[in-house]
Parts: structure tokens; C-alpha cells; sequence
């Protein structure tokens, strides 16, 4: 009996410990956890700042007066990181306190083996429901020589439960965001290498648009646009900023009506920082991280929510400078021979921050120079495409290829001297702005290509129709529609003037109209027009000599800039952590 009763209890320990690490290593089912829309009601650190306390994100302390209501809730996230971003070992520690009404309700220390960390808290405010409160928030760096640390966001929250959807109730949708794309580098579009192969694939049973346009020419309003349908130009995000908690963003709506939703980034500008993560239950940053990373977190996440109706949204970074794919596919293209500047890391930085700003480049580029950087960009193409490769193997081995809507598109492209410049951010020029997009459905039930000009912006009010989600008022155009105009098509980018001072920008639009496009410098004197049937590569100004086309292309902008004018008080005060950001991402020195 003795025996028995031993077997059974090893019995039961193994099953508990089974148990244990099934749910360790995140298999359960999400849909069994309720499912919370949030809404920012107080910007805590925001209004702190407004209200003339000097930065308190790095402050040792400060204090605010909350007013909770019920179902309440304030999140708090911090972070560290190392001053120097090659140094090796453990960082910190940090330590975060918060007490309301003198009383503790959450602390954290951060350490770290990584260059940087961070934490977020959720602290139900319930009892404190209808009170007026003093929260104090508290943070002490232990090295602020070695590294520096702060608050990311603190900021009070009204919630409500959603009823979360089933996986029988209608499709999923997965939103690929290939950072920094040309469509003409992709063998989709008709490109010398076979770079997409995958992609091919994957169009082969979707919807290709070849005249899809990006909203701006670098990523943050970009992609504010397209998860907002809202001009670059009637946002902060152009101008450097994030997202406004009052921006209504596609996570947000399709998680109110009731999708389990998650993200993973790679691009640290779309982030919790810059209010990306509303919306999103899940939110996973992890800046300069592989394609292969990203979707390894993905699948791991997809294990718990397989039951539920989802939305995703990954971002990959591999394209975007520096141009080092992971072998076997560094070298795949690029001449191992090459002994130019642009071995270095930094070279391409260095020419892009004094041509870009019309200054004397540091060194001479040459036919060879230039085919090196297209090559090693290939490379990176070419490495992220083999990932959606398997991507698309493992949600067809899940049999969830027919019953998800795959998004592929990219927020911008990339330029190797195509007009004077490097890399994006300072044209409209077709390389900056002419993205892939492709749109897979279940059943393959819309298939062909497009040939009409599209904006990447109607994306968001496209899948909404298509889900049968309630659009915004104001929000409105389908993509999907079979009707192929003569096409239409603004992109709007603010870009800086100095390579010293990031808040002084200029306007750029760029308006595509049938087989016209006019490029205008705002605020400058002189406009740019292209034929681009004839002149596909921009290099004939037709604005002198056809005078016609120019004048109603001309009114037509005008009518635009009209209906769409700037923001007043419009201004570009960037934040220490986004210009570091930029400057990470080569955007400003």
C-alpha cells in the first residue's frame, strides 16, 4: 500500500510539474483570460511636464494628484540602458518605486546583462475609486555614470471588458511591416535578382498592387498613417513625435471588437515610447532583432491564441541600413572582393549626413561603391523573404493560410544616388515612396495584380470593411474593390534642412495623378513634374514644358494642401530618447 501510495504521488508530481512547464513555456489557451480595451483618460507624465516640473522622466521624484474613477487602472513602464552601446556585462541597477498616499503599491529594480531593459506595471486603482489621491513615483539609477534610466510612460487608464472572439467567427489578419522595401528591388515587381521568391509565392494567390504609395519617406509617419488612415500631414509623427493617445488606431478597433491582438517590433521609433502599443494586448519590443526572431516570438504566441479570432502586426527591421544579412545569405550577391569605404559600418552614415545636406562628401562613391550597397541590400531582402517563407509553411502546416488575411507592405524604400541622395527621409522620389504591397485573403478568394495607383493609408479602412468592423466617421476607401481608376495617390514627409538641428524641417509633398507626378518643396520656389508612363525613373522635369499638365496638376495639390492644412502650433520638440532613436536609425547625427 506503502508502494502504491508513493507511485501515485510521483504520479501526480510529474503531472503538476508537466503542468508547470506547459504553461511556463506559454502554451495555454489566451482565450480563457478576459480580454480589456483601455483608454488613456491622463497622460500622467505628460500633464507633469506640462505643468512645469523639469523632466520628470529622469527625476529622483515627483509627484501628481489622481482622480481614479471605478474600473480604473495606472500603467507605469521604466527603463535602463547603457550610455555606451558596446560595453559588455550587467548594467545597473535601477530601482522604481510608486506609492499613493504614501503607501507602496508597486516596486521593481532593473538589472540587466543586455544593453538595455524595462518593466511595466498594471495597478488597479479600484480602491481608490472616486477619491483624490497623491501618487508619488520615485526612481534611483545606482551607476548614472555607466548607464541612465527613467520612466517610459505612466499614464491612467479607463478599461472594460471585451468579449473576446472565437477562431470560427471570421478570418485573422496578419500585418507584415518589411521595414525600408523599393518595390523594384523585389523579383515580384519584375527585378533582375530572384530577391522574393517567397513573396512571389505568396502573390501568386493575392492581390499585388504595383502603384502602391507610402505615406511619408521614413518610418514613424508612415507607419502613424497607415494604422490611422490619416495624412502624415495632420500628424505629429511627421514632425518626429508619436501617436496621440486620441489617435484611433486599427489594433485599437479591431481589439474593441473583441480580436485578441499582439505585436512585435523591431524599430524601436514604434514602440510603447511613441504610443504604438495602444491597442495591442500583446506588445513586444525588441529593437534590431532578425526576421527569424520575430517570427519565433509570433509562433510562440500563436500557440496560446489559436482558439481565438487574432490580429498580429510584425515589424522587421533586416532591410533598413546597416545592410548585413546573416549568413549563407551575406555575400549571396555582394562582390567579396570589394575593399571599398563602405566596408565600414559607418561610411554610409557619414555620406548620407553631408550629401543628403548638400555638403562636401567625405569620400568619392564610385559605380562600384554603389553596387556594393545595392547588394548588400539585396542580401537583407533576400534573408527576410526566406523567413516568410517559412512563415507561410508553418501557418499551412497550422491550417491557418486559408483562414488569415496576410498583409505584406513597407512604410518606405530606399535610395543609392537614384536623385543625389542616400538612403530615405529627404525625397519623394519613386524609390522612397513606391512600396510592395500585397494582399493575401482566405481562399485565395481576390487574386490578380493591380495596376492603378493606390495609398497604403486605405489599408486600415479596407480590412475593416472587409471584417465587417465599424470604420471611424471620416474614414473611408477600399482598397480591395475590383474598380481600377486612373489613380490617385499624396505623400507628405517633413524632413530636416540642418545635419545639426532636428526641429528645423521642411515640407515635401509629392501628388501622383494618372501618369503625373508633381513633387513640391513647401515654402520653396520651384516644383517638379514627371511623366512617369514615359519617365519611369524620374529624370525629365516636364514642369517648363508642358504647362498645361502642370497648372491642373498644380490646382489639384493646391485643393489638397487646402483640405489638409498643418496642424496650428504644428512643432517638432523631440524627445532625448527619440533623438537617440534617430540617431540609432541614422536619421540625424
Amino acid at each position: 500500500m506503502k508502494e502504491y501510495s508513493s507511485m501515485k504521488c510521483l504520479y501526480v508530481c510529474i503531472l503538476m510539474i508537466l503542468a508547470f512547464g506547459l504553461s511556463a513555456c506559454g502554451v495555454s489557451d489566451i482565450s480563457k483570460e478576459p480580454l480589456w480595451s483601455s483608454k488613456v483618460v491622463d497622460n500622467v507624465l505628460g500633464r507633469a511636464k506640462h505643468e512645469g516640473r523639469k523632466a520628470p522622466a529622469k527625476a529622483p521624484r515627483f509627484e501628481v494628484v489622481l482622480h481614479p474613477g471605478k474600473m480604473q487602472v495606472l500603467r507605469v513602464s521604466g527603463r535602463i540602458r547603457s550610455r555606451d552601446k558596446g560595453e559588455k556585462g550587467s548594467i545597473g541597477p535601477a530601482d522604481f518605486v510608486v506609492e499613493i498616499n504614501g503607501q507602496s503599491v508597486a516596486r521593481k529594480q532593473l538589472r540587466s546583462s543586455k544593453s538595455h531593459e524595462s518593466f511595466e506595471y498594471v495597478i488597479d486603482l479600484k480602491e481608490f475609486a472616486g477619491q483624490k489621491v497623491k501618487a508619488t513615483f520615485f526612481q534611483r539609477n545606482h551607476d548614472p555614470e555607466g548607464t541612465e534610466s527613467g520612466w517610459k510612460q505612466i499614464v491612467v487608464e479607463s478599461r472594460r471588458t471585451v468579449r473576446r472572439r472565437k477562431a470560427a467567427e471570421g478570418p485573422n489578419v496578419l500585418f507584415l511591416m518589411v521595414d525600408t522595401v523599393r518595390a523594384d528591388h523585389c523579383s515580384l515587381y519584375g527585378y533582375e535578382r530572384q530577391t522574393t521568391p517567397n513573396l512571389d509565392r505568396l502573390g501568386a494567390r493575392s492581390l499585388v498592387f504595383e502603384k502602391a504609395i507610402a505615406p511619408a519617406a521614413w518610418t514613424l509617419p508612415s507607419i502613424a498613417s497607415m494604422l490611422t488612415s490619416r495624412y502624415s500631414i495632420k500628424m505629429r509623427a511627421v514632425d518626429g513625435l508619436g501617436l496621440r493617445h486620441q489617435d484611433v488606431t486599427l489594433a485599437e478597433l479591431l481589439l474593441n471588437a473583441g480580436f485578441t491582438t499582439m505585436a512585435v517590433s523591431t524599430n524601436p521609433l514604434i514602440g510603447p515610447s511613441h504610443a504604438f502599443d495602444q491597442g495591442f494586448e500583446t506588445f513586444v519590443l525588441e529593437p534590431w532583432e532578425q526576421a527569424a526572431t520575430v517570427n519565433r516570438l509570433f509562433l510562440k504566441w500563436l500557440n496560446t491564441a489559436e482558439s481565438t479570432q487574432w490580429f498580429a502586426y510584425l515589424h522587421y527591421i533586416d532591410p533598413h541600413d546597416p545592410y548585413e544579412a546573416p549568413a549563407p545569405f551575406l555575400g549571396q550577391f555582394s562582390d567579396p572582393e570589394y575593399r571599398g569605404e563602405f566596408v565600414r559600418s559607418k561610411a554610409l552614415n557619414e555620406i548620407a549626413n553631408t550629401v543628403n545636406y548638400g555638403l562636401d562628401p567625405p569620400f568619392s562613391v564610385g559605380k562600384a561603391d554603389l553596387n556594393f550597397l545595392r547588394d548588400r541590400y539585396d542580401e537583407e531582402i533576400r534573408y527576410w523573404d526566406s523567413t516568410l517563407g517559412k512563415l507561410i509553411d508553418d501557418l499551412e502546416r497550422r491550417d491557418l493560410l486559408d483562414r488569415t488575411i496576410i498583409v505584406v507592405v513597407s512604410d518606405h524604400g530606399e535610395e543609392f544616388a537614384d536623385h543625389g541622395k542616400y538612403k530615405h527621409g529627404k525625397h519623394l522620389f519613386q524609390e522612397t515612396i513606391n512600396v510592395p504591397l500585397v494582399v493575401s485573403f482566405p481562399g485565395a478568394e481576390l487574386v490578380g495584380r493591380r495596376t492603378d495607383t493606390v495609398e497604403t493609408r486605405l489599408l486600415m479602412p479596407s480590412l475593416l470593411e472587409y471584417l465587417g468592423v465599424d470604420r471611424p466617421a471620416g474614414i473611408r476607401g477600399n482598397l480591395f474593390q475590383t474598380l481600377q481608376g486612373t489613380g490617385f495617390a499624396v505623400s507628405y514627409s517633413r524632413y530636416t534642412v540642418r545635419p545639426d538641428d532636428p526641429h528645423i524641417r521642411m515640407g515635401l509633398a509629392a501628388q501622383i495623378l494618372g501618369q503625373w507626378k508633381l513633387v513640391d518643396e513647401i515654402d520653396r520656389e520651384g516644383d517638379l513634374l514627371f511623366d512617369l508612363a514615359l519617365d519611369p525613373p524620374e529624370k525629365d522635369d516636364r514642369s517648363e514644358n508642358d504647362l498645361d499638365s502642370y497648372r491642373n496638376n498644380r490646382q489639384v495639390l493646391d485643393k489638397w494642401l487646402r483640405s489638409h492644412p498643418r496642424p496650428s502650433g504644428a512643432q517638432s520638440v523631440i524627445s532625448d530618447e527619440t533623438m537617440e532613436d534617430l540617431r540609432a536609425l541614422g536619421y540625424v547625427q
